[in-house]
C-alpha cells in the first residue's frame, strides 16, 4: 500500500493476518470496493486444494478476513481467478478455470455479496465445456451500458484450437453466449487476452 505518488509504501501479508498457509496467495485478483471501503483479493488458494478464495481487508491493510468462496464446489475449482464487482447489483464476481471432478478447464462463475457470503456457482461455458479457458488466462469486464459480463478466453475446446472467444451473460451468470473473434487469425491467435 502506497502514496498515490508511490512513496511510503508498506507492504502487509494477509495470508498470515488470515491464518492460510503457503500457498494461499496464487494467481490474486484484486478490486476495491468503494461502497465498504474494503481490498478485495481473490486467490487460486493452493493451501485450500485450488478453491477459490476471497481476502477481505480495511484500505490500509488491517482487518484482514479470508472467506472460502467456492460456494460447494470442489478441489480445483478457483483456477486463475479473476474479480470483478457488480457495482450495480452490488455483488462479487469471479470468474475461474474450474478443473474439480467432472470439469477441465471451463470458464466458470462465482456470484457473491460484497461480504464474500451467499455464493452461487454458475457454468459460464455456453456449451463449450471444457478447455473454454485454457492456458491461465481471463480477460474480463463488465458492459454497463447493456448489463453484461464480458469474458474472454484462449479458447482449446473442440476445433477452436486456442483462438480468443467472448463469452457474454447476463450479470447473475444466465443465459450466456459464446462468440469466436479470432477474425480469420486461426490456431493459437488467441494467448494471453486482453479486453477493454
Amino acid at each position: 500500500i502506497c502514496n498515490l505518488d508511490g512513496t511510503s509504501c508498506i507492504s502487509k501479508d494477509v495470508s498470515a493476518m488470515t491464518n492460510q498457509g503457503e500457498g494461499s496467495g496464487y494467481k490474486p485478483s484484486m478490486v476495491i470496493d468503494t461502497v465498504n471501503s474494503k481490498i478485495l483479493i481473490s486467490t487460486e488458494n493452493t493451501a485450500n486444494n485450488k478453491k477459490p478464495s476471497l481476502f477481505r481487508c480495511s484500505l490500509d491493510g488491517s482487518s484482514c478476513s479470508h472467506i472460502d468462496i467456492s460456494a460447494g464446489r470442489g478441489n480445483l475449482s478457483g483456477g486463475s481467478p479473476k474479480l470483478l464487482l457488480d457495482n450495480v447489483n452490488s455483488k462479487i464476481l469471479l470468474l475461474t478455470e474450474n478443473s474439480e471432478t467432472g470439469f477441465s478447464l471451463r470458464l466458470s462463475l462465482f456470484r457473491c455479496q460484497l461480504d464474500g457470503t451467499g455464493c452461487v456457482f454458475s457454468d459460464i461455458s455456453a456449451g463449450m465445456g471444457d478447455l473454454s479457458s485454457y492456458a491461465g488466462r481471463i480477460a474480463a469486464g463488465i458492459d454497463t451500458t447493456n448489463s453484461k459480463l464480458l469474458a474472454v478466453t484462449r479458447n482449446n475446446c473442440g476445433t477452436n484450437n486456442g483462438r480468443p472467444s467472448l463469452f457474454r451473460c447476463n450479470l447473475d451468470g444466465s443465459s450466456c453466449t459464446y462468440t469466436d473473434v479470432s477474425a480469420g487469425q486461426g490456431s493459437i491467435s488467441g494467448r494471453e487476452p486482453s479486453l477493454a
